[in-house]
């Protein structure tokens, strides 16, 4: 059985997406979603009850699903850390609107923010 938490890691770009999964698989299962949206992403999270989710920024539907999972009180918990992997400061504060942290291309930043945010979260037993 594995010990590791599951993370979704939804980013559009392929060589961004391997390159943040190769930063987390050590501490975590990877679930990468290889999508250009967000459609059907809620099904998933439902499905799998993430311990967090790391989800590209520039995601067309980012909002919107951001906004259905924390109306959702089965699922609002679940931490979502925005990737700005372009780094666009100009506008950060609107891109990263929403999200519980975003970061912007820092992988250290991201490994220690999904540990942290695990550190965080209550522990489930599973015992009877």
């Amino acid at each position: 059985m594995e010990d590791r938490p599951l993370v979704i890691l939804v980013e559009q770009l392929p060589a961004m997406r391997e390159v943040l999964k190769a930063t987390l698989e050590e501490g975590f299962i990877c679930l990468v979603e290889d999508r250009d949206s967000v459609r059907d992403l809620l099904e998933t999270v439902k499905r799998r009850q993430p311990a967090f989710i790391v989800m590209d920024v520039e995601l067309p539907g980012a909002k919107r699903f951001l906004a259905d999972l924390k109306d959702d009180p089965r699922y609002n918990a679940i931490p979502v850390i925005g990737a700005d992997l372009q780094g666009l400061l100009l506008d950060r504060e609107d891109r990263c609107a929403g999200y519980d942290t975003c970061f912007t291309g820092d992988l250290f930043k991201l490994e220690d923010l999904a540990r942290r945010y695990l550190a965080a979260r209550p522990v489930h037993s599973s015992a009877p």
